[in-house]
């Protein structure tokens, strides 16, 4: 199950581990700004196994870093970016089943 968007909420992440508060989903692990006048991450996206299976892997590639980074860049029309907030992105990797 995938869960993200603006959440209005600031959680706690440490590397590996579960995101506190968030009902066992995960998170890539690092601190990332979504809001350019704070100094605030709001905007998530979670991963969480059904039925309490093993858990996915949340991590930031390349791709997902320059998305990122693109959604910062200040428009030639205002000076300032497309939005208020910051994209997220992350990828998700399932967890490797053995046969």
């Amino acid at each position: 199950m995938v869960w993200g968007g603006c959440l209005n909420h600031v959680y706690s992440v440490t590397p590996g581990a579960d995101v506190q508060g968030a009902d066992g989903y995960r998170t890539a692990p690092g601190e990332v700004v979504t809001l350019h006048q704070y100094l605030e991450k709001q905007d998530w996206v979670f991963a969480k196994a059904p039925g309490g299976g093993r858990q996915p892997e949340v991590v930031r590639s390349p791709a997902t870093k320059a998305f990122f980074e693109a959604s910062k860049r200040r428009t030639a029309a205002t000076g300032q970016p497309p939005s208020d907030h910051f994209a997220e992105a992350v990828c998700i990797r399932a967890p490797q089943t053995s046969l």
